[in-house]
């Protein structure tokens, strides 16, 4: 089944049950519309930017979130996403106003509030949304259902790797091999617009500099990690009053302020998972050398250091797992870890010169120079993952009150 229009689009949502595909194909319409509301200028578009970023990321989020814990939580803010956008739509005007509504219509279907109308309308919107002029105004809306048609036909394939409502959105939002006259497969309204949007973005880099990188990956088919995204979406959701969060005059400002914590929380504990990683690996293989520290102890190097280094290593990154979990880190707790870390990255350095300068005494292939070979290099490998976790924490730890 084809979709062509508005009614064949309505007929296909018809034939789907599942709430997340229905959901994604209305979060791809949305995203597609988006950039029309770089019509508007100044403060006006400073105005309806955020609710429709919101409601767009919120909408995508949902269609690919399974089920869980944040589950109800996701439903509550798509509500408050949409009301928000619905609101800035009223205040915008032709093609803005469209990419708002179909914002608030894509929010909507994520909640789960009469996802079959609600789709349709985004689906509807987006395709508004896409008017340049008189002229050419039937050719766009033409390509926008094919888009929309080229996702409804991925979204009932049959693949087994992943749902369709998920992988869908690491395919760009425009099959530009699907339309001869539109290089790029977007009409040339929408080009102009994200043309407009970008240097509205690039104005005040930031408030708007995460917003720039989230939609351009997902236009190209290159999303950021989505419980980041899932992250964002929820902010505010557990603050007493929770429209606040995301309205009134600083609120971009406000959120900017909340996504770069957000941002350096998690790439503080992706640092950390790493090391921890290496660390279980430590533990599994032994260092691949008889299960020593080192087999065959060096003359004049402790062989208690390296061990002593894995000890506070372990300690370290095990606060720091649990407290990056949290919406507030504690802060002391944050620096003790991280000071931790400074003396573990000190101590590797002081072994790693000890042993060497050790080491080119002994005649060269005994088993004490081969084993000791693999920790050195295990010690070194380390350095540069612990440096990575400092660094990362160094970003964090401004930012925690």
């Amino acid at each position: 089944m084809a979709i062509t229009d508005e009614d064949s689009a309505r007929a296909w949502l018809e034939t789907q049950t599942d709430q997340q595909v229905r959901t994604a194909l209305a979060a791809r319409a949305a995203l597609r519309a988006t950039p029309a509301i770089g019509e508007e200028f100044g403060e006006a578009l400073a105005w309806v930017a955020l609710p429709v970023l919101r409601a767009v990321i919120t909408a995508s989020v949902a269609a690919v979130v399974l089920p869980g814990r944040t589950a109800q939580t996701l439903k509550t803010s798509s509500v408050q996403a949409a009301e928000i956008a619905k609101e800035a739509a009223e205040s915008a005007y032709s093609e803005a106003n469209s990419a708002a509504r179909c914002s608030s219509h894509a929010a909507f279907t994520a909640s789960g509030s009469n996802t079959l109308s609600s789709a349709s309308s985004a689906i509807k919107y987006s395709t508004v949304a896409s008017y340049f002029d008189q002229k050419t105004y039937r050719e766009n809306r033409s390509v926008v259902y094919s888009a929309c048609d080229w996702d409804a036909d991925y979204l009932t394939s049959n693949r087994k790797d992943e749902p369709t409502s998920k992988s869908i959105f690491y395919r760009p939002l425009w099959p530009s091999e699907a339309f001869r006259d539109f290089p790029t497969g977007e009409p040339l309204g929408l080009v102009q617009h994200y043309a407009k949007l970008t240097e509205f973005f690039d104005g005040n880099p930031d408030t708007w500099g995460f917003w720039k990188r989230w939609l351009e990956g997902m236009r190209t088919g290159d999303p950021m990690d989505w419980s980041l995204q899932e992250q964002i979406a929820l902010i505010g959701s557990t603050d007493e009053d929770r429209f606040s969060v995301w309205e009134g005059e600083n609120a971009p400002q406000r959120i900017a302020g909340k996504i770069e914590f957000i941002e350096a929380r998690y790439e503080a504990a992706k640092a950390n998972k790493r090391l921890q990683a290496a660390l279980a690996k430590a533990t599994q293989s032994r260092f691949e050398v008889g299960g020593n520290f080192p087999p065959e102890p060096l003359e004049g190097v402790s062989t208690s250091v390296p061990s002593a280094i894995f000890k506070s290593l372990t300690e370290a990154t095990a606060t720091l797992s649990e407290e990056l979990e949290k919406e507030a880190p504690d802060k002391e707790e944050l620096e003790k870890s991280a000071s931790s870390l400074r003396d573990a990255l000190r101590k590797c350095r002081t072994y790693l010169a000890k042993t060497a300068d050790n080491a080119a005494q002994k005649a060269v292939g005994t088993a004490a120079v081969s084993g000791s070979a693999e920790l050195i290099s295990w010690i070194s490998a380390k350095q540069s993952l612990i440096g990575a976790l400092l660094d990362a924490l160094q970003r964090l730890l401004p930012l925690v009150s």
